[in-house]
């Protein structure tokens, strides 16, 4: 009886799909055929999307030991990859750790919780959200770069982005965007280094908490910034060579590079806020 029970347990079993099963590894693959936009999103874990110039998208990896469903499938205009789990699943087992190969002129959207996710190689929309994930971005060239982070630490790097929305909560970042147009970054308490030349004529906003945000400037940059500190914050300015004043009173900077086409206004209440040449 016992023997008979194995053979329909081993039978029923062999048909479910590799990758529905907790802990084991996964090797999927579909093309992009009619795709824009791929679609991320795992809980924990360590995740790595590389961009190429193939027409798939490849899966690779161990799956979730607290696996419940994992999704792999073109939805209209989108690829989901997705990996559900199972209640309380922080209790027990180790995390995905996945390779997603895409091509690069795909749009990229990412949602995690717990994850070190690294992105490389991607030319074309990008959005990211996050809680405690550790991200480390490279070769991102995007029109439209969004971020959100609650504590992970950020890294982006060897970047052009024309267009960038970024939030941070206590999460620290380093953020090379190359010749960018305009920018909207906001952190709390964390800690902000942001390097790069700005270039047109859109209007940019940065501004903390408590946090120290550093603003690292090309000489060739065209820009109007206007920077304001509270009672307990700080200005610091480097840029006397390349930038030239046009009011400075108490807690309040003005000051223009080139034409002052593209403007910036920048603002702390407890942190420092620096200004420095790239």
């Amino acid at each position: 009886m016992k023997a008979h029970l194995n053979f329909w347990i081993t039978l029923f079993t062999s048909f479910l799909p590799l990758s529905l099963v907790a802990g084991e590894s996964v090797n999927q693959s579909l093309d992009t055929k009619d795709i824009e936009k791929v679609e991320i999103s795992v809980v924990r874990g360590e995740v790595t999307v590389q961009g190429n110039t193939s027409s798939t998208v490849q899966v690779r990896g161990e799956l979730d030991d607290a696996l419940k469903t994992f999704i792999f499938e073109k939805r209209d205009n989108r690829l989901v990859i997705k990996v559900e789990l199972k209640k309380n699943s922080d209790r027990y087992g180790k995390g995905s750790k996945l390779t997603i190969s895409m091509p690069e002129a795909l749009a990229l959207a990412y949602n995690g919780v717990s994850t070190y996710l690294k992105v490389n190689n991607i030319k074309n929309d990008t959005k990211i959200n996050s809680v405690s994930d550790q991200l480390e971005l490279e070769n991102i060239i995007s029109p439209e770069f969004k971020l959100a982070n609650v504590s992970g630490n950020i890294a982006l790097k060897n970047s052009k982005i024309a267009h960038a929305k970024i939030s941070t909560v206590s999460g620290d970042g380093n953020f090379e965007l190359g010749q960018w147009k305009k920018l909207n970054l906001s952190s709390v308490s964390g800690d902000v280094l942001i390097t790069g030349n700005v270039s047109g004529d859109e209007s940019s906003k940065i501004s903390s908490v408590s946090g120290d945000i550093e603003l690292s400037l090309a000489p060739e940059s065209n820009v109007k910034m206007l920077l304001n500190s509270g009672p307990s914050g700080t200005i610091d300015n480097q840029l006397s060579r390349d930038a030239r004043f046009t009011r400075k009173t108490g807690k309040s900077v003005e000051l223009v590079m080139g034409e002052g086409d593209a403007k910036l206004k920048g603002s702390t209440v407890s942190g420092h806020l620096k200004l420095s040449r790239l």
